[in-house]
C-alpha cells in the first residue's frame, strides 16, 4: 500500500514522537498509521475537537465550507449534514 510523501513523513515522526496524534484525511495512511500504532485523526475530528474545547462556537459553518468523503459511503457537501459526528470517528484526538 502506497501513500503520499507528505503523509508518510507524517507519520514517520509520529512513530518518533511518543503520545502524538498525526492528522490524516487519506484512507490509505489511516490504515498504516493503524497498522503501526500511531494515534490519528481526520481534519473533521480537529473541527470536532475544537468545538468540544471551546475554540470554535459551532461546526456547522465550517463544516459547510469542505467537501466530506466517507470512504465506502458517499460523498457530500457537508453543509447538507446536519450533525457531523456521525462521520468517521478516529481512534484519537
Amino acid at each position: 500500500m502506497q501513500i503520499d510523501k507528505g503523509e508518510s513523513s507524517a507519520i514517520a515522526l509520529a512513530l518518533e514522537t511518543p503520545e502524538s496524534t498525526v492528522i490524516l484525511d487519506d484512507y490509505r495512511a489511516r490504515k498504516i498509521a493503524e497498522q503501526l500504532g500511531v494515534n490519528y485523526t481526520g481534519t473533521i475530528g480537529v473541527i470536532i475537537r475544537a468545538k468540544i474545547i471551546g475554540v470554535i462556537p459551532a461546526i456547522k459553518p465550517i463544516l459547510s465550507k469542505i467537501k466530506v468523503k466517507i470512504p465506502g459511503i458517499l460523498t457530500m457537501h457537508s453543509g447538507d449534514v446536519d450533525h457531523p459526528l456521525g462521520v468517521g470517528a478516529a481512534p484519537a484526538l
